[in-house]
């Protein structure tokens, strides 16, 4: 990662832990019980589409990154009733399609897996049962296990990346929730090396859809003596 990305990362994190701190004295979520719909903690499981880009910065061939679909946690932390940490983690894999970036145009020249951890502040806003929401956060993406074919020896370099996304939490009841969730992770790049020799860099920029099921309740209470 360059100096002048390094430097808006940490200016952003440091804004981020700053407004959290603030926010965390301005009171918390009140008190529940385990199951409920205004608890502390939301838990998710949910079925992640990942769709990244396959743009190149420095010259006019290009790269073709497969999509992916994965299941995925999410939990979310309120530090009030409306405002929310989350953090989400999965694993990923990727296979990498050459079309004219190394002369191997159609061919597979590598797969990859990628653990992209995301850490987001969230808005929530109440509507009684529908609990849309909106998020702001930092993403990195660590790339591992590169498998390459067609004669190259394929190397990703990590990266990080800014997260903006919103969604839709509905209520069922009892704590649990339908969710519905999308993420865009801006200026994230990997620069490419094939046998030790840096090729190009490709924009990334993924887009995470995701659907799944959650369950909302006060962490507190698992500690609680009966």
């Amino acid at each position: 990662m360059n100096h002048n990305k390094t430097r808006r990362v940490s200016k952003f994190a440091a804004v981020l832990l700053a407004f959290v701190a603030v926010l965390a004295t301005q009171g918390t979520v009140s008190s529940v019980q385990a199951g409920d719909n205004q608890g502390n903690t939301l838990v998710k499981v949910l079925g992640t589409f990942v769709v990244p880009s396959s743009d190149l910065k420095n010259n006019g061939s290009a790269i073709h990154v497969t999509n992916a679909e994965i299941p995925t946690l999410s939990i979310a932390y309120f530090l009030t009733n409306s405002l929310a940490l989350e953090t989400i983690c999965c694993f990923t894999e990727h296979s990498i399609d050459d079309h004219g970036l190394l002369g191997n145009t159609g061919a597979k020249i590598a797969d990859t897996w990628i653990f992209p951890p995301t850490l987001s502040l969230q808005y929530h806003h109440q509507m009684g049962a529908f609990k849309p929401y909106v998020g702001v956060g930092l993403s990195y993406f660590a790339f591992f296990g590169e498998t390459s074919y067609q004669g190259t020896n394929i190397d990703l370099k990590n990266d990080w990346g800014f997260a903006l996304g919103g969604g839709l939490d509905v209520a069922l009841g009892g704590g649990w929730q339908l969710s519905l969730d999308a993420k865009k992770i801006l200026d994230l790049e990997t620069k490419i090396y094939n046998n030790g020799t840096y090729v190009d860099t490709a924009e990334l920029d993924p887009w995470l859809i995701s659907v799944g099921v959650g369950y909302r309740f006060n962490i507190g209470d698992l500690f609680a003596r009966p």
